[in-house]
């Protein structure tokens, strides 16, 4: 059985893995920092529409908590977004069109800038996230293989094949 994905990665796909990556590998980030970062907001943003209301303060006492409340709540509502913005800048072969082919024994990815051959048994995690599969090879790696890039193979049986080849359960993340 050969599957067969082409196309650069998208947007989508990058939010999806900040978001997965998030979820399952920085739990002190998802239960603590961003909790933290929206009760800060909203706190800064009510104390600043309170100064506001009470008139009686300068204009710099109440416009700097207006100001950053806000920008707080905005940074912990699309962090998701903000990150995959920065992973899209920083990717060495962003634009460049690729192509992933997983084969009985490994898969590989060709890129204008090289190809990349790795064993099914190097694979950290496999998670699906809406309609993409994430193939980890570590917490800060993986290889995206979304259901839109697929030319070849059927996607029903793409999560038995990852399931059979890499030895580990795919885990479903919402």
């Amino acid at each position: 059985m050969r599957f067969q994905f082409k196309g650069d990665y998208t947007f989508k796909d990058l939010v999806c893995l900040n978001r997965v990556a998030r979820k399952r590998f920085q739990p002190l980030n998802r239960w603590v920092l961003l909790p933290l970062i929206l009760v800060a907001g909203t706190l800064c943003t009510i104390g600043g529409i309170a100064l506001l209301l009470d008139g009686s303060l300068p204009l710099n006492t109440y416009l700097f908590p207006l100001i950053l409340g806000p920008l707080f709540l905005l940074l912990a509502l699309f962090s998701d977004r903000f990150n995959a913005l920065t992973t899209r800048r920083l990717m060495v072969n962003r634009n460049q069109e690729r192509e992933v082919i997983l084969e009985e024994d490994s898969f590989t990815e060709h890129a204008s800038s090289g190809t990349t051959t790795c064993p099914y048994g190097a694979v950290y995690a496999v998670i699906l996230c809406r309609e993409r599969y994430f193939l980890f090879m570590n917490k800060r790696q993986a290889h995206v293989l979304s259901r839109q890039a697929l030319v070849q193979g059927e996607w029903e049986q793409l999560g038995d094949f990852l399931k059979e080849k890499c030895g580990k359960p795919v885990i479903t993340v919402k």
